[in-house]
């Protein structure tokens, strides 16, 4: 973490968080950072590599392949996902804290949650169907539109860079699918004939406009080209932003120096980046300051919005970060009517179950859920709780059919997992 002391915008110090990530396949080290509602951080790992990071709770190890969760309140790592990677590279939430994961090499999308249950060391989730379907390949970066400048019809399209079979930004049209999400693809919102355009990654800004990064360079293979060739570019890349004239920008809400309230107001939103950069600022508050301006705030909600859950699970979202998950909040999210938000808060306990007391009776309610998304959540905690009391709810979501996003993922917690703890009840 590079530190900047005197508020100059240069870095005065580097200070070490982690270390023990593989590093000797450098082009499938620890890349492809996002953070998830709490202020989490995400990384992957490519295939080849095998990991072993120290950390207050025990070592995590990674083996060929895997999405770490590094929560910096309280230094928890885990090995949030491992499966058949071959170099996953591009991680991304939506408006209801969900996960979605490229696959660089293979060019392959996956939903995050049916291949994030607990697995013994060197043991895998099966995978599941994409949820979007492969266009090329290999990919860099990845998101979906969430900006009032771009048309209606463009909002939560999935985005996805190419930087070899195809040069450009594909869209794939998502839509929900079971307990989970399908996709197709539906054309291409950036295309280049220069061989050497490489887009790596993509953010909306604070006026809705895109930014695409162009790494741009003729030589990108580790082993096709030698590593000292004098034809690779250091010190040369493009950053594009793409608008759309016909449309007004979006107004850009200030974030640095705000106060809690203004804060607070600005997670009502709808563009995502804006409220993952107020989230980000709001943590930097003190927890005494965040949590009563949290409750005014709840209390001045209308209900007869159609987003008032979902600014619900912001609140909720807004104590987790300060690492004291409001109760109350807790209990309206998972009481909510849309079961994005009752999902939402069965993800929550999965990350926080060891210190919210009656953990196991919300996620026993949570596994009779009727939507299979909830239920998935609560299986996927239950590995994650790893003991008998996982193994009860995990054997009490199997009283409700599985659909074709649960079932592998289930079969391999109870085979895998939770055995033991089923054996011993």
């Amino acid at each position: 973490m590079l530190v900047d002391d005197d508020k100059d915008d240069k870095a005065d110090r580097m200070e070490i968080l982690l270390h023990g990530f593989d590093t000797h396949d450098t082009h499938h080290a620890i890349h492809a950072y996002d953070s998830d509602a709490s202020g989490a951080f995400y990384m992957g790992e490519g295939v080849f590599l095998h990991s072993q990071v120290e950390t207050p709770y025990g070592p995590q190890r990674g083996v060929d392949g895997c999405f770490y969760r590094f929560d910096p309140k309280s230094f928890r790592l885990e090995r949030y996902t491992e499966t058949d990677y071959a170099n996953p590279w591009g991680y991304t939430h939506d408006d209801w804290n969900q996960g979605f994961i490229s696959d660089a090499s293979n060019g392959q999308n996956w939903w995050a949650l049916p291949i994030s249950g607990k697995m013994p060391h060197g043991s895998k989730v099966p995978k599941t169907a994409e949820f979007a379907p492969k266009r090329a390949r290999p990919t860099s970066g990845n998101g979906f539109v969430s900006s009032r400048h771009f048309p209606d019809e463009y909002q939560g399209r999935f985005l996805l860079n190419n930087s070899i079979g195809f040069l450009g930004t594909s869209m794939h049209e998502i839509w929900e699918d079971e307990s989970g999400f399908s996709g197709k693809h539906i054309g291409d919102l950036v295309s280049s004939t220069d061989p050497n355009v490489r887009i790596v990654d993509l953010e909306f800004g604070p006026d809705g406009s895109l930014f695409l990064v162009d790494w741009h360079n003729a030589l990108v293979g580790h082993m096709q080209h030698n590593t000292r060739d004098p034809n690779r570019d250091h010190s040369h890349g493009r950053v594009y932003r793409v608008t759309y004239p016909s449309r007004p920008l979006v107004t850009p809400s200030k974030i640095a120096g705000a106060s809690v309230e203004e804060l607070l107001e600005i997670l009502k939103v709808p563009e995502y980046r804006t409220r993952y950069r107020a989230r980000r600022e709001l943590r930097g508050h003190k927890a005494e300051e965040v949590l009563p301006a949290v409750r005014k705030w709840v209390s001045g909600l209308d209900k007869a919005d159609p987003l008032y859950e979902h600014s619900l699970c912001e609140a909720l979202w807004a104590t987790w970060a300060q690492n004291k998950v409001d109760a109350d909040l807790l209990n309206a999210v998972l009481n909510a009517k849309q079961h994005q938000a009752r999902a939402a808060g069965v993800n929550v306990i999965r990350h926080e179950f060891r210190d919210i007391p009656n953990s196991e009776a919300l996620l026993m309610k949570a596994a009779n859920d009727e939507h299979g998304r909830v239920r998935l959540e609560a299986i996927v905690a239950a590995s994650w709780m790893d003991s008998e009391a996982g193994a009860r709810i995990a054997l009490e979501a199997l009283k409700k059919p599985l659909d074709k996003w649960m079932g592998k993922v289930t079969e391999a917690i109870l085979k895998k997992t939770l055995n033991d703890d089923i054996d011993a009840l």
